[in-house]
């Protein structure tokens, strides 16, 4: 008689843990002791998933649940758009009818949602929403065609409703790795028709397949901010949230009963529920009942430790690894005796300025395109917006002691231009103005009228400029 077979032992998969970044060296519940490490394909990362929606579903279900995820996303993209952006080169009766309709438009607060959404999700668009050509969206937009009144609104589109994109995929061509159109929600749109913001991706189409092929990317855009940061986001949160249980238990009431299996089945219930009584008129804490000689009561403390240093280590650590300073992300005062966080807060303006270049530059002189030329028409605006350019405030704000002597400063130099005879008197005047040191409004004919002498070798190059 044949005996049955064993049925073979189902082979029990690694079990995965949160936030596991390597395999290896203990680095897994399998205790494996080997000598090497690599990169674990058990991690809950998302960038580990294949399915882009639930990429995106878990990185904003972080942004709305996470202090920490929202402020890393949205700091370096606030802070960029703290103040607002100059146009210069054109005259105020310019400049003026710009901003005014490009707050009117709510275009910046357009331009903050697609700057937050390609951090979190790695892409977003702008798009123009013009009166419809008769080509359709396909065509290109050039500026010299718009026409007055053209520029409706500017809308935000998520990742979600950009399903393809055409890129040049030849690397002979002068476009190549250019893209000409992406399909919004199915319809082909000519990239002349948004501000694309793609997430700084790294590769291409065709090489994001070859070297992450583990990934469904199918639109060209880039990885969300936190892929990078998922993994010490989650130790940073579960470290805190470590933190309040052990200060939910810092103070336990333990209540020592001898023999109170036997008083239970006994029939003792009124002597355990007298007991019950005492514990709770004693402490509204937390307390447990066990078997010991006679009836003892010991009140258990937490030992804390360290856990406030290592709470705050982890958040710190966040706070390096997204390049902000602990300053800005957490509030938090300087370190070290001789520490004031200068150099870190001028760190990272340098790099919220270089954001504003690469970001913001090139996506606001279009916005600006396309308002000039639905105020005064395509090709009035083309000569119009010759000289125009777009400008950024410092972020670093100084105070008046140090605005006093860079003023000062600039006073010094444009007097010895006047006295040298290189500027004249209302040249010089038009400097000083230009550099807010005069508030009022001078003229340089003012110091004459009002007696004005300068010192003795000035007296021929006043007399010249008056």
């Amino acid at each position: 008689m044949a005996k049955a077979k064993r049925p073979a032992a189902k082979k029990t998969a690694p079990q995965r843990i949160q936030n596991t970044v390597l395999r290896g060296v203990g680095g897994t519940t399998l205790q494996d002791r080997s000598a090497q490490s690599s990169a674990s394909e058990g991690s809950t990362n998302p960038y580990y998933s294949t399915n882009p929606w639930g990429r995106w579903q878990e990185y904003v279900r972080w942004y709305r649940t996470s202090w920490e995820a929202e402020k890393l996303i949205n700091i370096p993209v606030d802070d960029a758009l703290r103040k607002p952006f100059k146009i210069s080169g054109v005259d105020d009766g310019i400049s003026k009818p710009l901003m005014d309709t490009y707050l009117a438009l709510n275009v910046e607060q357009a331009l903050r949602r697609a700057m937050i959404q390609e951090r979190l999700l790695g892409g977003a668009a702008l798009f123009g929403v013009f009166k419809l050509p008769p080509r359709g969206l396909s065509g290109p937009l050039h500026v010299r065609d718009i026409e007055r009144g053209d520029l409706q609104a500017v809308n935000v589109i998520d990742i979600s409703r950009i399903t393809r994109s055409v890129i040049d995929s030849d690397p002979f061509s002068p476009t190549y790795d250019k893209i000409s159109s992406i399909a919004i929600s199915g319809i082909d749109t000519h990239c002349s028709r948004v501000c694309l913001f793609d997430g700084d991706a790294l590769f291409n189409p065709a090489t994001s397949k070859i070297f992450e092929g583990m990934r469904v990317s199918l639109f060209g855009f880039g990885e969300s901010k936190l892929a990078t940061l998922y993994d010490l986001l989650v130790r940073a949160t579960g470290t805190q949230q470590g933190a309040y249980h052990l200060v939910n238990m810092a103070s336990c009431l333990i209540l020592s009963v001898e023999n109170l299996r036997s008083i239970s089945s006994t029939g003792g219930s009124a002597v355990v529920a007298e007991l019950e009584k005492i514990v709770t008129q004693l402490s509204s804490m937390r307390a447990a009942m066990v078997e010991a000689k006679g009836v003892e009561f010991k009140q258990h403390s937490a030992s804390f430790g360290s856990v406030p240093e290592l709470v705050m280590t982890f958040l710190q650590i966040l706070s390096a690894a997204s390049d902000i300073p602990a300053t800005r992300f957490l509030g938090q005062a300087p370190g070290g005796l001789n520490a004031t966080g200068t150099s870190d807060l001028e760190n990272y303006y340098n790099n919220v300025g270089a954001l504003q270049r690469r970001k913001l530059m090139p996506a606001q002189r279009k916005l600006v395109d396309w308002i000039g030329a639905s105020l005064w028409g395509g090709m009035q605006w083309l000569e119009m917006s010759n000289e125009l350019e777009i400008e950024y405030e410092p972020l670093w704000s100084i105070d008046a002691v140090q605005q006093a002597q860079i003023d000062n400063t600039y006073a010094m130099a444009i007097r010895s231009f006047f006295e040298i005879g290189l500027i004249d008197m209302a040249t010089a005047t038009a400097e000083l103005k230009a550099r807010k040191i005069f508030l009022t409004n001078v003229d340089s004919k003012d110091f004459l009228s009002q007696g004005f002498k300068p010192s003795e070798p000035l007296d021929g190059v006043l007399a010249e400029a008056a």
